[in-house]
């Protein structure tokens, strides 16, 4: 669905049915997400709430993969409503970190809870996160 921001921005929303309060998709019974992409500027806006482990990291995966294929360079996750990362789903941002990093773009990870960060940073993939200021 597109939508026209204040600023006059179109922006598409990956997911929901149409309505405002209703754009939470859900990957799996353990996680929900909710993605806002502005392909003019190849970016897009992740939250995720739940958890994400090993039974709905391919999910979570493929729902990615379809973000980078459709252009998108750049990915800033909001981790705020994660509340549990195995290294299944460390291994998810590691492939989609390397996916972008080879289209010239990132993946950024803020908000995330001290467990989430630590798996992160025991898998060697600290440098996804933004550091609050």
């Amino acid at each position: 669905m597109e939508v026209m921001t204040r600023s006059g921005a179109r922006t598409n929303w990956f997911g929901g049915d149409g309505r405002l309060d209703s754009l939470w998709r859900r990957v799996d019974r353990r996680l929900a997400l909710r993605c806002r992409t502005d392909p003019s500027r190849r970016q897009a806006s992740l939250e995720v709430r739940g958890q994400i482990d090993d039974g709905c990291a391919l999910a979570f995966a493929r729902l990615l993969e379809e973000l980078v294929d459709s252009g998108i360079t750049t990915v800033r996750l909001d981790a705020a409503g994660l509340d549990y990362l195995d290294v299944g789903g460390a291994r998810v941002f590691a492939s989609t970190a390397c996916d972008l990093e080879a289209k010239g773009g990132r993946l950024r990870v803020q908000h995330a809870k001290e467990a989430v960060e630590r798996v992160l940073s025991m898998s060697g993939l600290g440098r996804l996160l933004i550091s609050p200021t």
